[in-house]
């Protein structure tokens, strides 16, 4: 489990962290959308290197600054024996003197924000669900039901 300061350090002060089970299900959901290629058999590494995003760096901080949903989901750097996600209405936000590796996304998975322990170089990454526009406008649409918009 992720210590509770990586929470904290990411803006997020209530989560409710998914039962193994759960989190492995997301995990997989998210990676046949993002990184169908990540084989933790074969490879070491970070499954952000098998992400093509959309926008990198400052302009995916602008494009993820534009993105919004009533929930999100916040998975931490997948890893063979440990895949670790947690659910929050809060947005997670990055400061760079952590250098954390984590992946924020809707709860129906419309884009996916990147965060890096190389952010500035090779990251952070935002990408695009192929259905994006139909996916966000259902987040939007729920956002101004909720009259948080």
């Amino acid at each position: 489990m992720k210590e509770p300061n990586f929470w904290k350090n990411i803006g997020i002060e209530k989560y409710e962290l998914l039962k193994e089970s759960d989190s492995l299900s997301v995990f997989q959901s998210w990676k046949a959308i993002y990184c169908p290629s990540l084989n933790f058999k074969l490879e070491g590494g970070y499954a952000w290197e098998k992400i093509g995003g959309i926008a990198a760096l400052d302009k995916a901080l602008e494009v993820y600054n534009q993105n919004s949903s009533i929930y999100y989901y916040v998975l931490s750097e997948p890893k063979k024996s440990h895949i670790e996600v947690a659910l929050t209405k809060e947005k997670p936000r990055y400061v760079d003197k952590f250098r954390y590796d984590f992946y924020v996304f809707p709860k129906n998975f419309a884009w996916c924000m990147c965060f890096t322990h190389e952010d500035g170089w090779l990251g952070p990454i935002f990408a695009k669900h192929p259905l994006y526009e139909k996916l966000q406008k259902k987040n939007v649409e729920a956002i101004d039901a909720m009259g948080r918009g």
